[in-house]
């Protein structure tokens, strides 16, 4: 009996369960019919949208798989121009050269595919930028293996976003770009005191409308302030640091090498090892020559290398770097290179040096001759009554640092037999070769 009862009560779990799974089984398939449902709704919405789009741009406007294009650069601004005219923005995405370094494929993409990366530091972040990946498998892909053109292998029209009306197709960042003309127009506007929303404006309306500019007002000011963007670089790395570490007793600092048309300063930090080489310690890209910049500079120098300082630095006249070394690098000794002296004695005393053969004798046996202090200083002070300058300025600013450039007064001072900064103008003739802008 009780046998019975137990077989009973089995079937009817058994029962109920199968009528549960029968029920949850009913509601999956439903669910998936669902996603079914709106994935196709999605599909569709998408193609209808395409064929509205599509409507309204050419038919060879419109990319195809078998386009054929010359260039890599051909296809990028065909399907640009399919962007602008749709209303989205583009990017390169993915490519491989062959081995003569050439473009074989490549990928054109719309700029919200992808998504965002993960950050570490979100969670210090207030108030995020706003979102612009999206996932957006949008994309024409060429290939040129095949027949040595570029070639459309793939397109995918379908966007998973909205795309903006083509009036404001301008403002995408794939749309806009300066010409070589309104640059010159820029240039002459900023330089007549001209603002650069005055200037836009202008332009705009000479083209029709902002729409027909090309660019925006963003655009313009990033062009002509681009150079206040970059302030002061230094860089040195561990082979410098390594050679600094083993010859830092004299170093060249020099600043005269100018590359760009803003004339701004490149300095180099150069030494020499034990067999008389040349040696690289660190160089910097300056936004001027200011006292600040340069104390600065010889702060980063010094933290760059562990807070060794050099015991004796060679540069040229300048004193705003005199001022910044005496402030920063007090136990450094300070010499002044004698090529610049020279150099700066032909610029100020120019019409003595074409008067007076006799004097570019005696102005250099000051600076090299004499071993005794008293006798350099009865040198020079006839030099200046033989020539009549007792009242020249340069002369008199010159022998206040007398220390620094007369040899009488660095004698006991180790130099590495250099007196000039010629290793640093050397270098200067070097990297010319290499440094463009």
């Amino acid at each position: 009996m009780e046998s019975n009862m137990l077989d009973e009560e089995f079937l009817s779990r058994q029962r109920l369960e199968l009528q549960n799974n029968d029920e949850n089984y009913i509601s999956s398939f439903d669910e998936v019919l669902q996603d079914d449902d709106k994935d196709v709704e999605t599909t569709l919405q998408s193609e209808k949208i395409v064929q509205i789009n599509h409507a309204n741009i050419r038919s060879e406007m419109i990319p195809k798989v078998s386009m054929e294009f010359e260039t890599e650069e051909e296809a990028y601004n065909f399907y640009n121009t399919y962007a602008y005219n749709v209303g989205f923005s583009i990017r390169r995405s993915k490519g491989h050269k062959g081995e003569n370094r050439k473009i074989m494929d490549r990928t054109f993409c719309c700029s919200c595919e992808g998504t965002r990366g993960n950050d570490k530091r979100n969670v210090n972040v207030k108030r995020h930028r706003a979102e612009t990946r999206f996932g957006c498998l949008a994309k024409m892909k060429i290939n040129c293996r095949q027949i040595g053109k570029y070639q459309v292998v793939e397109f995918i029209a379908e966007h998973n976003h909205v795309t903006s009306s083509p009036i404001k197709s301008h403002l995408h960042r794939s749309q806009r770009r300066l010409s070589a003309t309104q640059v010159v127009e820029i240039e002459l506007a900023e330089s007549s005191g001209i603002t650069p929303k005055a200037s836009v404006e202008l332009m705009a309306r000479r083209a029709g409308g902002r729409e027909n500019l090309g660019f925006i007002l963003d655009d313009c000011r990033n062009y002509i302030h681009i150079d206040d963007l970059l302030t002061n670089i230094f860089w040195a790395d561990a082979k410098m640091k390594e050679a600094y570490s083993h010859f830092d007793d004299v170093i060249c600092f020099d600043t005269t090498y100018r590359k760009n048309h803003e004339c701004r300063p490149f300095a180099m930090f150069v030494g020499v090892n034990h067999h008389k080489q040349t040696t690289l310690f660190g160089a910097a890209s300056l936004y001027d020559e200011t006292c600040e910049t340069f104390i600065w500079l010889f702060d980063t120098f010094s933290a760059a290398m562990l807070g060794k300082m050099p015991k004796t630095i060679l540069t040229d006249q300048n004193a705003a770097m005199a001022k910044a070394l005496a402030s920063q690098w007090p136990e450094t000794y300070h010499r002044l290179c004698i090529w610049h002296m020279y150099q700066n004695a032909t610029k100020h005393l120019s019409s003595i040096f074409q008067k007076f053969r006799q004097f570019s004798k005696d102005f250099g046996d000051c600076i090299h001759e004499y071993e005794e202090e008293d006798e350099f200083i009865e040198a020079w002070n006839k030099m200046l009554e033989r020539y009549n300058l007792k009242d020249n300025d340069w002369l008199g600013r010159t022998f206040k640092v007398r220390e620094k450039w007369a040899l009488v007064y660095g004698r006991d001072i180790f130099c590495a037999n250099m007196n000039t900064t010629q290793r640093s103008e050397s270098m200067n003739n070097v990297l010319k070769h290499y440094v463009s802008y």
